[in-house]
């Protein structure tokens, strides 16, 4: 490009005439003043000072339309219909322009300076050969809401704001779609489902409480929700989810929306904007209602799909059948894996073991002599006293002291990771000797047993089998200490072991101490009302107290029962036992009010047999009603009175029991 020239040409008019114009401009070397070219420029004008020429256009009929740089001013430059036109339009940040009179046209420069390129991630814009650039920002985003009104910009932003009634779906404000508020009255869907819904302007109809769907927190307490109606037309599964939610939503299922506490079949919460798969069972003809909550306050967009899960079990032993369940289950218990085929493979154990059997079938060894193979693959020597459940020390005068040692016997029992008590995530004296002692108690018995003066970290725990570990009822491992005790109840004419172990491999000496809780008080340990044959006892009718639940979860109702339960309850939460002789035939009543909680209150003649000597329950209010159970008595008849809870918090209440 001719250096003369450093801008560029904008031509206004018809090609031809413009290239006239510039060849009569080259051919001469000087303009005279009085040139009419030269006046309408506002003075003498030469080619080093008009500008680079890009492009030429025209203009010995049309004026120039108004501009003021370089010589120029309005009136001077015209479009191609002969229109003023102004050459500052063409202008931006990183580019001058003005009208040149001796060319008529618009002429563009390149500028320099600070600019803005509107890119947040960027900073220190400047104008670069006409483009303005700028130093990226290490770890900035650019938010992005092309064809987004409102929403998520990608960078933890929003691309706007809906107007109060709708809702914002794929980036566009809507108005949501009205979806059933309640249970009343809804058609049933038809699998498999899809819908794109919302809760918004819906009301708060239905919650789910801690617990009635096995779940660990509350479900939808406090935001709004919708409900979907699905008859099944066969027994079954469904799968349920909920997929590009705007809100932390909740999904429950159940056949009552009036009862969701115990009608919830499944249940779950989720943070962000996918929930489920979740599966719930159904019953051919049975009506299941499907519950979109929210996990907080808000409610929002959502889609909903709801299919008929067909479990995939054909070929396999174990593993997913990919409706929530297992295929089956590998024996034996420690030694069966599944494979990824859905197969079923023995893997023999013999570490640490010189005898007994390798769990598939086969043999880790024998023993020499006069030795036997104790139950954990030990040669010891045979009909030590307390080395096995079939020869504990049985335990009969209280109260009772024991001093022995580990060392030398065999390793018998184990506490599983999940026995009340335990203490550790792991398994109880898996790999040490113990020493095994028994009760047998002729009626229902509170025991308090302690181990003292261990030269070992030892373990201690109850079980009602030997070689099952998750017959385990109740441990006290106290971690790092030499102190370990347990609590624990015996049903009549039932046996428990009480087992002393050592922490991990470890073995040594030790004194067991061992005492009979048949009154309250009459343990070191323990507390009233911790189990019934320890309970609070009511001297006298009408009986009034404050109370609160004891440190342990002694009792619960299974689901059915002689009382009926529509599903367990009290598992996992703490409860107390009171306890009146009825002093004559007659209606009895208790009735408890809690300062908070859910509380739930049930009547028996045998705590240790609640499945079938449970009398009367109450759980019928929510979290901090009180609860009254009435039921027919007969006089000189022993009563335990149980106060439970739904969920797995505790709180101080008030209790009335009075008769006729």
């Amino acid at each position: 490009m001719n250096a003369g020239f450093p801008g560029r040409l904008c031509f206004l008019q018809p090609p031809a005439r413009a290239l006239a114009l510039v060849a009569m401009l080259l051919a001469s070397a000087a303009c005279d003043s009085n040139d009419p070219l030269n006046e309408a420029a506002g003075g003498s004008s030469s080619s080093a000072d008009a500008g680079a020429v890009s492009s030429a256009s025209s203009a010995s009929s049309a004026s120039s339309a108004s501009s003021t740089g370089a010589g120029g001013h309005p009136g001077a430059c015209t479009d191609e219909q002969g229109q003023p036109t102004d050459c500052s339009d063409l202008a931006d940040a990183c580019h001058e322009a003005h009208c040149d009179a001796d060319l008529h046209a618009c002429v563009i420069t390149d500028a320099s300076g600070d600019c803005d390129d509107k890119d947040p991630c960027t900073q220190g814009d400047y104008c670069l050969v006409g483009a303005c650039v700028g130093f990226a920002i290490q770890g900035c985003c650019t938010p992005s809401c092309a064809g987004k009104v409102c929403g998520d910009d990608g960078c933890g932003g929003t691309c706007g704001a809906c107007q109060p009634g709708e809702i914002c779906g794929a980036g566009m404000c809507i108005t949501p779609p009205l979806e059933a508020d309640t249970c009343e009255n809804l058609p049933s869907i038809t699998l498999p489902y899809s819908h794109v819904g919302s809760t918004m302007g819906l009301q708060n109809d239905y919650a789910a409480p801690q617990n009635a769907c096995g779940q660990a927190s509350d479900l939808g307490l406090y935001a709004p929700d919708a409900a979907y109606r699905y008859q099944a037309t066969k027994d079954g599964v469904i799968g349920i989810s909920l997929t590009k939610a705007s809100f932390d939503a909740a999904v429950y299922v159940v056949t009552d929306c009036k009862n969701p506490k115990y009608t919830c079949e499944v249940g779950v919460y989720a943070i962000g904007s996918e929930l489920g798969p979740i599966y719930a069972d159904v019953v051919v003809g049975q009506n299941y209602f499907i519950i979109v909550d929210g996990d907080g306050v808000d409610g929002g967009a959502y889609q909903l799909d709801v299919t008929d899960c067909v479990p995939q079990c054909q070929g396999k032993a174990c593993g997913s059948d990919g409706c929530g369940k297992q295929c089956g289950e590998c024996l034996p218990l420690f030694n069966g894996v599944c494979s990824n085929q859905g197969t079923c493979v023995c893997l023999p154990d013999c570490n640490g073991k010189a005898c007994g059997p390798d769990g598939c079938g086969g043999m880790c060894g024998g023993c020499a002599g006069s030795l036997t193979c104790d139950g954990s693959g030990h040669c010891v020597t045979p009909g030590q006293v307390g080395d096995s459940c079939a020869n504990a020390i049985a335990v009969n005068t209280f109260p009772f002291v024991f001093s022995g040692t580990t060392a030398g016997f065999g390793n018998d029992a184990t506490a599983w990771w999940a026995c009340p008590g335990n203490g550790i995530d792991g398994y109880l004296g898996i790999d040490a000797p113990d020493r095994v002692f028994a009760v047998h108690p002729a009626k229902n018995t509170t025991y308090h047993f302690e181990v003292t003066q261990a030269n070992m970290l030892s373990a201690l725990y109850v079980v009602t089998d030997c070689a099952d570990i998750l017959s385990c009822v109740e441990a006290g491992y106290e971690g790092f200490t030499l102190r370990e005790q347990v609590v624990f109840e015996v049903a009549a004419n039932q046996t428990a072991y009480v087992i002393v172990d050592g922490n991990s491999n470890q073995s040594g000496t030790f004194t067991l101490i061992g005492e009979k809780c048949d009154a309250p008080g009459a343990c070191s340990a323990g507390e009233p009302g911790e189990f019934c044959s320890t309970a609070i006892v009511a001297p006298s009718l009408p009986f009034v107290a404050q109370g609160t639940v004891a440190a342990l979860d002694s009792y619960h109702l299974e689901a059915g029962g002689s009382c009926n339960a529509p599903k367990r309850v009290g598992e996992g939460s703490q409860d107390v036992a009171y306890a009146f002789v009825a002093q004559q035939d007659g209606i009895y009543s208790v009735k408890v009010t809690p300062s908070a909680g859910d509380p739930v209150v049930y009547v028996t003649t045998d705590c240790t047999a609640l499945d079938t000597q449970c009398i009367a329950w109450a759980d019928q209010e929510g979290s901090g009603a009180p609860e009254t159970v009435t039921f027919s008595g007969v006089a000189g008849t022993t009563y335990y009175v149980v106060v439970d809870a739904f969920t797995v918090t505790s709180a101080a209440f008030g209790i009335t029991i009075d008769g006729p």
